[in-house]
C-alpha cells in the first residue's frame, strides 16, 4: 500500500504485448494520471516505474516519490496510464505512437 490511501497496486499494472518488446530509451518510467487533469497540473500525477520480463511490462507506483510529493492513489478514481511515443519496438523494428490505458481503481 505504501501510502496508496486503499488501493493496493502491490502486483503492479501489466501489460503484455503478445511479442518480444525492447525499450528504445535507457528509461521506460511512465506516468499514472487521474483521468480528465488538466495538461501541466501539478495535481493528479503519480509516477511510475517498470520492470520488463519478456513480453510484459509491470508498471509500479515510485512509492518513495509519492510519499514526499503527498501524492496518493484513491480507490473509485478513473485513472489513465500514459506510455509516451517511441519509447519501445518489436523484433520488425516497429516503434509504437504511444497509447493510454484508463481504467478505475477499485
Amino acid at each position: 500500500m505504501n501510502g496508496a490511501a486503499g488501493v493496493d497496486l502491490g502486483e503492479g499494472i501489466e501489460i503484455d504485448f503478445g511479442r518480444r518488446i525492447t525499450p528504445t530509451t535507457n528509461s521506460f518510467d511512465t506516468l499514472l494520471v487521474t483521468a480528465n487533469t488538466p495538461i501541466g497540473s501539478d495535481d493528479g500525477y503519480v509516477g511510475m516505474t517498470a520492470e520488463k520480463k519478456g513480453n510484459r511490462i509491470r508498471y509500479f507506483p515510485n512509492y518513495d516519490l509519492m510519499n514526499t510529493l503527498d501524492e496518493v492513489i484513491e480507490s473509485g478514481q478513473k485513472y489513465q496510464l500514459i506510455i509516451g511515443d517511441g519509447e519501445f519496438r518489436d523484433d520488425i523494428g516497429n516503434i509504437n505512437r504511444g497509447f493510454t490505458l484508463e481504467f478505475i481503481t477499485k
